[in-house]
């Protein structure tokens, strides 16, 4: 059996996991807890090493255990646009990433 990671069981609130929350809009004044599911490393196409962090909103419904996926994003907060499974583009700079991890999104 896989050991999870220490900081698979951490739990954030919004505010302290992301810097990137938006201030304006429906969401205003609501807070959610977020939790850092996964980490993984990603080579990008500019040769530098990254870490794309999946954070998910745990909720629960008539006794069952459910997840949403809530935001795949860089260590630094940096949004990220997942092109397709192990790649993901960074918004801001257009670098393409590869995972390669079995398990990555």
């Amino acid at each position: 059996m896989q050991q999870r990671p220490a900081f698979a069981t951490k739990t954030f609130r919004r505010e302290q996991a992301c810097w990137w929350v938006r201030r304006r809009g429906p969401e205003y004044g609501k807070v959610a807890d977020m939790v850092l599911k996964h980490l993984y490393h990603a080579r990008g196409s500019d040769g530098k090493d990254y870490e794309v962090h999946v954070y998910v909103e745990p909720a629960s419904h008539a006794n069952a255990h459910i997840e949403r996926l809530a935001k795949v994003c860089l260590a630094d907060g940096g949004e990220l646009r997942v092109i397709a499974k192990h790649h993901y583009e960074i918004v801001a700079s257009g670098v393409t990433l590869q995972a390669h991890d079995q398990d990555a999104i």
